[in-house]
């Protein structure tokens, strides 16, 4: 498959779930009420209360395995109506923080890996998404990953390279439209 058609069926797939040309922001109370974001709500709530947790749990114990002395966190947030589960693998080093993520989505087949880095200056802190290959010392741990990602969950990984496709008559809780992204439509309103 294409990555034209790959983007293309996914774009359609979303529409299954978010409503067109209704703005979530300026007319929740419309919003709420249409069938895709009945759909949506109902995928959510149905993953937060059991579906794939057997296979999940066995996922997340592998993961939290992989990344031996790091420290592990699950920060999946189905109450805040997250697309997907995220673990999250962290360490500080280096005046630094540094966070790898795995998110693995409800709504399709693929998970993304990410790698973040909080840089500690002084009283703040500077935060920004890094490549992946900017993580080389840990790159067996990302092979690990990807490997127990296959056997466990069956699922791809997603070209992160069309992650940030655009809708641009869709969108979901504070995400104006145009802003809306295929990440956010099956991951998260934000990779932070």
């Amino acid at each position: 498959m294409t990555t034209a058609n790959k983007i293309e069926d996914l774009f359609k797939l979303a529409y299954k779930y978010y409503p067109k040309d209704i703005d979530c922001i300026s007319d929740k109370g419309k919003y709420i009420k249409t069938k895709q974001y009945s759909l949506l709500k109902k995928i959510i709530t149905d993953t937060r209360e059991n579906s794939r947790k057997e296979v999940i749990e066995k996922f997340s114990k592998k993961f939290k395995e992989i990344g031996g002395n790091m420290n592990f966190q699950d920060t999946t947030f189905f109450e805040w109506q997250d697309r997907c589960y995220t673990f999250e693998l962290s360490e500080e080093r280096d005046g630094a923080i540094h966070k790898l993520r795995f998110h693995i989505s409800i709504i399709i087949p693929y998970y993304l890996i990410s790698y973040n880095k909080i840089e500690l200056e002084g009283n703040g802190s500077q935060y920004s998404e890094m490549p992946l290959d900017q993580y080389e010392d840990k790159n067996d741990i990302i092979k690990k990953i990807r490997e127990s990602a296959t056997e466990i969950l069956m699922f791809e990984e997603l070209d992160k390279s069309i992650t940030n496709e655009v809708f641009k008559d869709i969108n979901f809780e504070d995400i104006p439209i145009g802003h809306f992204t295929l990440f956010n439509a099956f991951f998260l309103n934000s990779f932070n």
